[in-house]
């Protein structure tokens, strides 16, 4: 397995120190853990130890000669590189391609190396994209993103090699995207706390909302006034316009104390990032005009099942849709309608905005899981809708949107990968509450017609737990590295061709997919008793097993799209990649 080649570091009474390590892992999201293994008779590993810090080092593809001399350990390597000292955990290299800051949490043998686990404090990237320097099979080797391979530095001619489909590849997993700024970062670790500090409060209203079948008018006022329902919303309307990796952190935060709220969340944060693709008119209509209007909510169904007939200076637009998550909450709507006059154009199907005064809600919402979303059925009877509130849905999907404000990056994401992803953004909210649930139960909680005192000492529960565990971080860095390949292509101003959005959804499917997994596997080792009507483990369940199969993210659509992408057979399953 390709790994990036870092140089761990740390200051010590006696000055720096510092290993070349080819193994550094992250082994935990929460808390942020990470791991690197040295020799057991490395005096470097010692210092790094006694220090009880250390900074990791990320080697650009240019840096080989800093490698090679922490490799050998000779007396003056820190003279090799732009070393930095300042107020860090240990020296910084600089131009290196990212650095991380690290608490040593612990250290253990392990054969003839010593591993350390640090605790992250704080993360830092290049100020530009560099390329990281990669070890793999034994040699250094260089990432060639043009072809998605790796390129052995010592051997030149493999790089001139031409193959269609590449024997060797690597699919880096980018908890960011490179780019991204300190104080995007601050924002984004800020809103997730604000998040926090409301989940006494959504938990207290959780129940309250699967029975009443919407969420609580305190759950989306204190959302508002914490704005976290402005996170997608263009900052001329007094809106936080963040980008997809905060969402998912928001609605994941969210999810941890109700499904039902993080999904009405995540569908009302998304629709206002549709709107910020209308012509300026049709913001400005939603918006009033540049104020502030924090309680002017969207909800929306962008399935075709209305109609648009063409009229002087608009549409007249008539139908049905459902489910229409969070509209009781809301303003306005966004609605799928087709164009039966239109048929083989790029008009052919649409997505309107119209006011929710102007439709009729009906009452449908009766289901087992997410019952709280309030997601009725929206009915319009010939409702005009002006010409610059339609916009063309294969214009969107292609990436042509209808905003004059070219310079907003976060308008200009990929249209199905971002309708996707952050449906994702529930789902791992819920597994972690799930784990966090039955871990804390389990230290107490007898395993009932065995010798065990509690379901910890039991080696069943320990082998589940962890599987269940592994399960939630991997959906959490499928779903992240998709979030920072949007955010860094719509900040690049590149559009993702039809084989990255591929991955994307893949990414998707499996972050849904994986931590439906593991929640079912903590109601397994939690026991019977994750169905009582009291326990919050059965609601959980049912919001996880509702919500992943929502149609736009079905795990079966989305492999075959992938799979058939990677085979060179390109859109012969649905037109949503």
């Amino acid at each position: 397995m390709p790994t990036s080649v870092c140089v761990v570091t740390a200051t010590t009474p006696q000055g720096p120190v510092g290993v070349t390590v080819g193994s550094f892992t992250s082994v935990s999201l929460e808390p942020p853990l990470v791991v690197f293994y040295c020799g057991r008779q490395s005096a470097s590993a010692e210092g790094i130890i006694r220090s009880g810090r250390f900074c990791v080092n990320v080697l650009a593809e240019d840096q080989q000669q800093v490698c090679a001399a922490f490799a050998s350990q000779t007396a003056d390597r820190f003279a090799v590189g732009d070393w930095e000292a300042g107020d860090h955990a240990g020296p910084r290299l600089g131009g290196a391609v990212a650095w991380i800051e690290c608490d040593v949490e612990d250290d253990f043998a392990a054969g003839d190396h010593t591993a350390v686990v640090g605790r992250v404090r704080c993360l830092a990237a290049a100020g530009r994209r560099r390329e990281p320097l990669i070890f793999h099979r034994g040699r250094l080797a260089r990432l060639d993103r043009a072809r998605c391979r790796l390129a052995t530095t010592t051997d030149a001619t493999s790089h001139n090699r031409r193959h269609d489909h590449t024997q060797e590849t690597t699919m880096s997993i980018i908890l960011d995207r490179p780019n991204t700024t300190d104080a995007a970062r601050e924002l984004r670790a800020d809103l997730v706390e604000r998040a926090a500090q409301l989940l006494p409060l959504l938990s207290a209203h959780a129940e309250q909302a699967d029975r009443e079948r919407d969420v609580p008018v305190d759950n989306v006022a204190g959302l508002t006034k914490s704005g976290l329902l402005s996170i997608l919303r263009p900052a001329r309307f007094g809106g936080l316009q963040t980008d997809i990796r905060t969402s998912l952190e928001v609605s994941r935060e969210v999810a941890r104390a109700c499904g039902s709220t993080a999904w009405v969340t995540t569908l009302l944060n998304v629709c206002d990032w549709y709107v910020g693709q209308f012509p300026a008119q049709a913001q400005e209509e939603v918006w009033g005009g540049g104020t502030a209007d924090l309680d002017t909510h969207v909800a929306g169904v962008l399935a075709p099942t209305g109609t648009a007939r063409p009229v002087e200076g608009g549409f007249v637009v008539s139908g049905r849709w459902s489910p229409a998550s969070g509209s009781a909450h809301a303003s306005w709507a966004l609605l799928g309608v087709s164009r039966p006059d239109a048929e083989g154009t790029q008009d052919a199907t649409a997505i309107v905005l119209v006011p929710m005064a102007e439709l009729t809600i009906e009452d449908t919402w009766f289901v087992t899981g997410m019952r709280g979303t309030s997601s009725n059925t929206l009915h319009a009877d010939a409702v005009f809708v002006p010409t610059h509130r339609f916009h063309s849905a294969p214009d969107a999907i292609e990436g042509r949107y209808a905003t004059p404000y070219d310079g907003e990056a976060l308008y200009r994401a990929a249209y199905v990968p971002v309708s996707a992803l952050v449906l994702a953004g529930p789902q791992l909210g819920l597994a972690q509450a799930a784990l966090d649930l039955v871990v804390e139960k389990a230290m107490r909680r007898p395993l009932t017609y065995t010798y065990y005192a509690s379901q910890a000492e039991a080696p069943t529960t320990q082998l589940a737990v962890a599987r269940a565990a592994s399960l939630v971080d991997s959906a959490q860095l499928h779903a992240y590295r998709a979030a920072a390949e949007i955010d860094e292509a719509a900040e690049s101003g590149v559009y993702p061709d039809y084989d990255t959005r591929a991955r994307m959804r893949m990414d998707t499917g499996v972050a849904i997919t994986e931590a439906r997994e593991a929640i079912r596997i903590l109601c397994s080792v939690h026991g019977a008793a994750s169905f009582g009507e009291s326990n919050p483990l059965q609601r959980i369940w049912r919001d996880s097993e509702a919500a992943s199969r929502h149609a736009l993210v079905s795990p079966e659509v989305s492999t075959e799209v992938y799979g058939k992408a990677l085979l060179g057979v390109r859109g012969t399953v649905t037109d949503l990649v």
